[in-house]
């Protein structure tokens, strides 16, 4: 999804930005349409670098062939408003970790509409609280169905 800046230049919307949003939008218009810098603690600014080092280590993949492979998937998600899914969000406080209650509640809301939903995480605690009442796979699990070496 694009926006456009007070200079007319496009602007990226990722998941973080709306996640932002739902707990504060006056940072993300702050951010996306003034173009005000954001600030990073240097733990942030630590952790995205561990995290890019992490993805290159375990990818395999040049840093150009991994950013291209994000714009790729930047291209096929969809950004759906937390509006969608508020009625949701009490119930996946109560079950889910503090930091993953918008997934569960977005999860919930499909699963509401009788559409089969998983949640992607290797959070062990996550796939404890959800258990029995939506799927959460790791990331090796995920390899093994994208594989075929598990039948699920």
């Amino acid at each position: 999804m694009k926006a456009s800046g007070l200079d007319g230049n496009k602007q990226v919307i990722n998941v973080w930005d709306i996640l932002q949003y739902y707990y504060c939008p006056r940072k993300v218009y702050f951010l996306k349409v003034l173009g005000v810098p954001p600030i990073y603690k240097w733990e942030i600014k630590e952790g995205e670098e561990e995290h890019k080092k992490e993805i290159l280590s375990k990818s395999k993949l040049s840093p150009l062939e991994i950013e291209k492979a994000l714009k790729l998937l930047q291209r096929e998600i969809k950004f759906i408003s937390p509006s969608a899914f508020s009625e949701f969000l009490e119930e996946a406080r109560k079950i889910s970790p503090p930091d993953d209650f918008p997934y569960v509640a977005l999860a919930l809301k499909i699963k509401s509409l009788g559409l089969k939903v998983a949640i992607w995480s290797n959070d062990k605690e996550l796939k404890e609280a959800l258990k029995g009442k939506i799927d959460v796979f790791t990331t090796s699990e995920v390899f093994e169905i994208l594989h075929g070496k598990n039948k699920t």
